[in-house]
């Protein structure tokens, strides 16, 4: 439970020994029970291919549903940390936006940048201290911060057990993140398609076969790793029921963890298993940001996973939308889902009808 977001989970327990398998990222958290049966402790395990594998302890016990007020203090939260936040990051030169909501004493939230959001955030305000985490199955995050006495905030940022970074904020209820239509160019002269991949049976495809040709086309590379890349999978689902019989193709470059193909299609086919998602996937190789520019060298970088890429039946490039605004971000998810799809309707062309 994150904030809004509810997140299904399989659970098996074997005589006092635990199991709770985290789909679809391979996750799970495993560990023992308590003869009351009111402690668990454990351990976080993610498997990420060539990268370490996450171990990272777990402990819960039977409480009111709430992540860190102790039992017995004041009930009592401050609103004033609610509104639009602009926030900036010490490990990143773009801006990013933080947006806070009182809901039933909690706090909840998120934060935009320009490689995606970082999720349904729940929390606690007390009028100084503010924390917020959230945790999927593929990350755990924990921000926290003081508000200062000129009304900003400053704190620390924590993505598992391994990361930390420090951000600031200040109130701005016009701030914004630059334009992810404006962040990745294309080479001009690129031929991108040419490029060539393998799709989940080994068999080597070119971009442009005509198998993935459409009136409009939407090419995303992404990683099955990834929760902003899974929110904007359903989405593609969503937009290939709507449009796909005037027209639309959808296909996915997946850059995965593992260096090994069987590795990276076993990922991919459960994630695909797990999500419903049946457009094409081929490999684009692992998800290293340096590596997978290689791999596809038409873009000036690959900034982010997800990025998507709009073609029109042509295949001329129409534009490029780095990161993904996912359902945590409410109204700014709203708009991009608007975006999307108004660029789509322009790539079909009048002369392709309106679904019923």
């Amino acid at each position: 439970m994150n904030a809004d977001e509810r997140i299904p989970v399989r659970m098996t327990v074997d005589r006092g020994k635990f199991r709770i398998d985290l789909d679809p990222y391979q996750s799970w958290i495993e560990g023992t029970i308590s003869e009351s049966g009111r402690r668990m402790k454990g351990k976080w395990i993610r498997p990420r291919g060539n990268r370490p594998t996450v171990r990272m302890p777990f402990r819960a016990s039977v409480s009111r549903l709430s992540r860190f007020r102790s039992v017995g203090q004041s009930n009592e939260y401050d609103p004033k940390v609610d509104g639009r936040w602009s926030v900036q990051f010490s490990d990143d030169q773009d801006p990013s936006v933080a947006t806070f909501k009182t809901v039933d004493g909690q706090i909840h939230g998120t934060f935009l940048t320009t490689l995606g959001d970082y999720r349904f955030l729940e929390g606690e305000f007390d009028g100084k201290q503010l924390s917020l985490s959230c945790f999927d199955g593929a990350h755990a995050f924990l921000f926290q911060a003081e508000l200062q006495e000129d009304g900003s905030l400053k704190g620390l940022f924590a993505s598992r057990d391994s990361y930390e970074d420090q951000w600031t904020a200040r109130r701005d209820a016009n701030a914004k993140v630059p334009d992810p239509f404006q962040l990745t160019t294309v080479d001009p002269g690129a031929k991108w398609g040419e490029l060539s991949f393998p799709d989940l049976k080994g068999k080597t495809h070119r971009l442009d076969d005509p198998a993935f040709a459409g009136k409009a086309r939407i090419l995303t590379l992404f990683g099955s790793w990834c929760p902003n890349c899974t929110d904007h999978a359903r989405y593609m689902h969503q937009l290939q029921e709507t449009y796909g019989e005037r027209g639309l193709s959808i296909l996915g470059l997946a850059f995965e963890y593992d260096d090994e193909p069987a590795e990276q299609i076993a990922r991919i086919q459960n994630w695909q298993t797990r999500l419903g998602v049946d457009h094409p996937v081929l490999l684009g190789g692992p998800a290293d940001k340096v590596r997978a520019h290689k791999a596809f060298p038409i873009l000036s970088a690959v900034r982010a996973y997800p990025t998507t890429i709009f073609i029109d039946g042509d295949g001329r490039i129409d534009s490029i939308h780095t990161g993904f605004s996912g359902p945590a971000t409410g109204p700014a998810h709203t708009r991009l889902c608007d975006e999307f799809e108004r660029r789509i309707e322009a790539l079909l062309g009048a002369d392709s009808q309106s679904p019923k």
